[in-house]
């Protein structure tokens, strides 16, 4: 499927989709990468090296502090897909690739799209496409 690039990278991973925004501040453990919204139908799952899928994110701009120290630590998401673009979690994905070297890739998608994904697919994320592989499949 086609996608925009909001943060250019390359990610391949588990999904994890949330159907309602999710705000890293608040919302998940900056230490452990573990969701702790109670109202998350992810709550207590881990986001380290998963793709979150979700609408769009929820929150301040604290959610960008958190999400890089997230990366800095090594237990960020591999990256986001999204319906609508914003900056919170795309300005801690960039800072992160500029600090660190690590890429938190962050595309956008049309509704239909991303109605379309669902909750573990394994998903590759490389140049505005997304690629999408039953498990155990061959890349």
């Amino acid at each position: 499927m086609t996608a925009i690039s909001v943060v250019e990278g390359s990610a391949f991973a588990e999904v994890l989709k949330e159907e309602k925004g999710l705000s890293f501040w608040g919302g998940v453990d900056a230490q452990t990468g573990c969701v702790i919204d109670q109202r998350s139908k992810l709550c207590g799952q881990s986001l380290t090296g998963k793709i979150l899928c979700m609408p769009q994110s929820k929150g301040s701009c604290s959610s960008t502090g958190i999400l890089l120290e997230m990366i800095r630590a090594g237990i960020a998401p591999s990256g986001f897909i999204l319906c609508k673009a914003e900056g919170i979690l795309a300005m801690g994905a960039v800072i992160g690739q500029e600090l660190y070297g690590v890429d938190v890739p962050v595309y956008t998608v049309e509704r239909e799209n991303y109605d379309r994904i669902q909750d573990h697919q394994i998903m590759k994320m490389k140049q505005g496409k997304i690629y999408v592989f039953e498990k155990g499949e061959e890349l």
